[in-house]
């Protein structure tokens, strides 16, 4: 024990004893104070094993949760105004699927394949990507802001001649004002007219020279610019309401089905506006600027070889107001028409009811 002491002595563990312990009884008390400390290492030692060891179980609970194949009620995240940390949804039991134009093997390609339905390549593109990326933004202007630019809109769309144009601002609010002089602009970035101005007081008018009347460029202005809003709003809803849930989006599909459809020739096919997956789910969307109740009911006709459910199908129209949304939805048997004012909550609810399990009655007594 002296050996022991002396050592720890001289190693200055104990600076504060001015002599080395001579008597038994300093021995014993130091001897004592060591055993203490000896018993307090054990202790941590044992507690800092267990911290170096971390568990494996929250991974393998998630694990879990990914192999059950139990589809899980999904209870969508975002809300439209909310100042709360965002919440995210429980995991439907699938693999993280490809994103939108991923070439990649997807859900909704094995889907085609079981319904022996032929995807046709896609036509030439028409526009250079700067184009592209130009048009993109048009079209989200539009379709964001379509009640404050839909009067200029219904009067470019109807214009067929390079006829100037005038539209008054007169009594609009500062908003409708700027949110119209924003839309003129992307129309001059995207070539779509010419000789913009704005005059201000006493008129507040807004002129314009439309150029391009091209078929490309009718074609967008006509209906392909609501495509491209639809496209990107449904993939930004899909990401803010279901992070962790795979999802996948394919517009513009042009397609051949083997199997013929009522009232159809055989091999006769469809181009389909939006055709998107979440988890295992498919759903598909149709954009229309004005929608009339014939091109709908064909429409909905020569997409029958799909074998989509009615509720996983839903029309997205902008010009038709509330009523007349209502009267086509009942003259089509109950198929979903929703207008830009309620497309996400339209949206979620059709997510929200092919997803959900079914809920089991169980009756007393």
């Amino acid at each position: 024990m002296k050996k022991i002491i002396a050592s720890l002595y001289d190693a200055e563990e104990f600076p504060g004893i001015e002599d080395m312990p001579t008597t038994g009884r300093d021995l014993n008390r130091i001897a004592s104070a060591l055993e203490r400390i000896a018993t307090a290492l054990e202790k941590l030692s044992g507690d800092t094993s267990n911290l170096s060891e971390p568990t494996n179980q929250g991974r393998e609970s998630k694990v879990s949760q990914l192999e059950n194949k139990t589809t899980s009620v999904l209870q969508p995240a975002k809300q439209v105004i909310s100042t709360q940390p965002k919440k995210t949804n429980p995991v439907i039991a699938t693999e993280a699927k490809p994103g939108i134009f991923s070439p990649q093997t997807s859900v909704i390609e094995e889907f085609l394949k079981k319904g022996e339905v032929t995807v046709l390549l896609p036509k030439k593109q028409a526009f250079t990507p700067e184009r592209d990326e130009i048009l993109d933004k048009l079209a989200q202007h539009l379709g964001k802001y379509f009640i404050e630019c839909k009067e200029l809109y219904l009067a470019l769309k109807a214009n067929r001649t390079d006829e100037r144009i005038t539209y008054s601002l007169y009594g609009a609010t500062a908003q409708k004002n700027t949110r119209v002089q924003k839309f003129c602009k992307l129309l001059k970035e995207a070539n779509l007219l010419e000789n913009f101005e704005y005059l201000g007081a006493p008129v507040y008018w807004v002129q314009f020279n439309p150029i391009n009347i091209t078929s490309h460029n009718k074609n967008f202005v006509d209906g392909k610019w609501f495509e491209r809003y639809l496209k990107h709003e449904v993939k930004g809803i899909l990401q803010e309401c279901y992070p962790d849930i795979g999802y996948e989006a394919r517009p513009n599909l042009n397609l051949q089905f083997k199997k013929m459809a009522d009232k159809q020739a055989l091999n006769s096919g469809v181009e389909l506006d939006l055709l998107f997956s979440l988890g295992d789910h498919i759903f598909c969307i149709e954009a229309k600027t004005n929608a009339k109740i014939g091109d709908l009911a064909k429409h909905l006709i020569k997409i029958e070889p799909l074998g989509l459910a009615k509720e996983n199908i839903m029309i997205v129209v902008a010009e038709n107001n509330a009523e007349e949304r209502q009267e086509l939805s009942q003259a089509l048997n109950g198929t979903k028409v929703v207008g830009l004012d309620n497309l996400e909550e339209a949206l979620v609810a059709m997510i929200k009811a092919a997803c959900e399990p079914p809920q089991v009655k169980i009756a007393l007594g």
